[in-house]
């Protein structure tokens, strides 16, 4: 029940603050002045994020994803091909707005976080929380059980830079990224290329003409060299 596949732990303190965590062998552990840690996803969670959010539809699709994350760490995907849709598609409404307002709730929801009591017949499952309580310690632990937490601990961390693929509406195959910069616009520069190439056709037909003139003037002067002199009155 490891997170060292996945992420780095520190505390929120030492993230504002720049100061070292304590080195607890592969992993990053230390408490906050709370008793409570923040958890930060590396670069391996990030790529399965956007390979989950990206997935295609086909069980194909869902079974190679499954098999090829299941190998990394302990966590397995709890659910089935159809479990996978649905998670698929709630992450997809946060990363394009249509749960703007409730994004953390969603997360605590998907996550299995209760806010509240709640009651359950024998047919309403009601799934665990990951996080656990070390007495000994005097703290909360945030111990991923499945894929699936990953994915959302990982969404919620990425929060302020999920993008989507300008050119989506063209085809694109992987339109939801993360971006590298605040205002990315595509997920590629394979993406960016028509953008590019219409902004230079626009940019040649209005201002091509002129550009070809005042080059050719420089041009004529430069070559003229020491051969060129101004009019005089003479």
């Amino acid at each position: 029940m490891s997170l060292t596949w996945w992420c780095s732990w520190s505390t929120l303190k030492e993230y504002q603050t720049g100061q070292e965590s304590l080195d607890h062998g592969h992993t990053l552990v230390a408490k906050t002045e709370l008793n409570t840690l923040a958890v930060k996803f590396g670069k391996r969670a990030t790529t399965m994020l956007v390979e989950f959010v990206n997935c295609r539809p086909e069980e194909a699709a869902f079974v190679r994803f499954k098999n090829k994350w299941e190998r990394v760490g302990p966590q397995k995907w709890a659910g089935d091909h159809k479990d996978f849709l649905w998670s698929e598609s709630l992450v997809r409404a946060i990363w394009e707005g249509r749960k703007k307002g409730i994004e953390g709730f969603q997360v605590m929801l998907g996550l299995g976080i209760q806010t509240e009591d709640t009651y359950a017949d024998e047919n309403d499952l009601v799934p665990a929380s990951p996080i656990a309580v070390d007495w000994d310690l005097g703290r909360l632990v945030l111990v991923p059980r499945k894929l699936e937490d990953v994915i959302w601990l990982t969404l919620l961390q990425q929060s302020r830079r999920l993008g989507i693929c300008a050119d989506k509406d063209n085809g694109c195959p992987t339109p939801y990224f993360v971006k590298y910069r605040p205002q990315q616009e595509f997920c590629s520069d394979a993406c960016a290329l028509p953008r590019q190439r219409e902004f230079k056709r626009r940019w040649w037909a209005e201002h091509g003409r002129e550009w070809q003139q005042s080059r050719q003037h420089k041009r004529g002067t430069i070559d003229a060299g020491p051969w060129h002199t101004k009019e005089t009155g003479s």
